[in-house]
């Protein structure tokens, strides 16, 4: 299962991204628990999918377009193990939209727990200076889908 979906959490209204799959066995490390590391990996699969779902592929902004979106900034905590075979869900919205950055947060579910949460930051680029730009205001409507609402 992916795509979009509405979650209630502490009466805070939230379109999420989400994606069911299982954790792949190259994902671990030697003891079969989920490395560290590719916890950003899987996030960041699932922010891919989510930017596909708004009409921007991460490839098409890189090929065709006058800016670029780098990761300025991201962030894990592991709550509950995660094991080759396990059943995971991961959730993901938009928990802040600012002028030329957005924040782009992620939740790791394994029966129903949350078993880690990733934060990332990404910065609008103009693709010849290197300066931050406003975020373009297409790409600005299609995150708006999957921004918390209170």
């Amino acid at each position: 299962m992916f795509g979009s979906h509405l979650i209630l959490t502490n009466n805070i209204e939230k379109i999420m991204y989400t994606k069911k799959t299982f954790l792949k066995f190259h994902y671990t490390d030697s003891a079969g628990i989920l490395f560290f590391s590719n916890i950003f990996i899987i996030a960041h699969d699932v922010y891919e999918e989510m930017t596909n779902d708004v009409g921007f592929r991460l490839n098409d902004i890189v090929e065709n377009e006058d800016f670029l979106l780098p990761l300025v900034h991201s962030e894990a905590d592991y709550k509950i193990p995660l094991k080759a075979g396990d059943e995971i869900t991961i959730n993901a919205g938009i928990s802040r939209l600012g002028n030329s950055s957005y924040t782009v947060s992620f939740s790791i579910l394994k029966e129903e727990k949350t078993a880690a949460t990733v934060e990332t930051v990404m910065v609008a680029m103009d693709k010849k200076s290197g300066t931050k730009i406003p975020v373009p205001e297409k790409l600005r409507e299609g995150l708006e889908k999957y921004l918390s609402v209170n």
